[in-house]
């Protein structure tokens, strides 16, 4: 759904339970990206040359349990995901930078971070897939997040991955797989460029 306009151009829809989608405004080459949830805003303005095109690829679930989840977004952004547009409910939020956990209101598109919740609770997302990402990682412990498929990281230099857990069910779990919608611990034997593969 795109239309052109030489004033402002207003996108307008009917707010409801439907999830994020994403909007580009401006010429389609040279746009910046918006973040739209139809939950809290029903339209868009932008003054001068502009297409709004509407972006609609995958779907994901996400099954939250009540207190706090380590989790992930497998969608592209251009820039952070506000957490309120994602999880409404959430109490609070953490990521971990630097060695240590800060607390945030946004969320980085492929990266791992806490979310605690009220009550168990069904999120369904729709948006343009991470199909892969690569992140340069010094010696230690960080939190990854997933891309939109099951992977199993590579590094470079080879053999880098001392641990790698996920938290399930009130507890963590060894595994060697990133799967969709968590986030993961992954210990770092040496400095080394980590990568996802992507089946396309």
């Amino acid at each position: 759904m795109g239309k052109w306009g030489r004033t402002k151009l207003t996108l307008v829809w009917k707010m409801g339970s439907d999830p994020i989608h994403r909007a580009k405004a401006g010429c389609a080459s040279t746009g910046n990206s918006v973040c739209v949830s139809q939950r809290r805003k029903s339209t868009i303005s932008e003054n001068g040359l502009s297409l709004f095109n509407k972006f609609v690829s995958q779907s994901d679930t996400f099954n939250l349990k009540t207190g706090w989840n380590l989790t992930s977004l497998p969608f592209q952004s251009d820039s952070n995901f506000p957490l309120a547009d994602f999880f409404p409910e959430a109490q609070t939020a953490y990521v971990f930078n630097d060695g240590k956990y800060v607390e945030t209101n946004n969320i980085t598109s492929g990266k791992g971070f806490w979310v605690k919740i009220p009550e168990d609770k069904t999120y369904t997302f729709i948006g343009d897939p991470l199909n892969a990402y690569t992140e340069t990682f010094a010696e230690g412990w960080h939190m990854v997040g997933s891309s939109f498929y099951s992977a199993q990281p590579i590094t470079e230099p080879e053999n880098c991955i001392k641990a790698i857990f996920v938290y399930k069910n009130g507890a963590y779990q060894q595994t060697t797989t990133l799967d969709p919608g968590f986030g993961y611990w992954i210990k770092i034997q040496e400095d080394c460029e980590l990568k996802t593969s992507s089946p396309f």
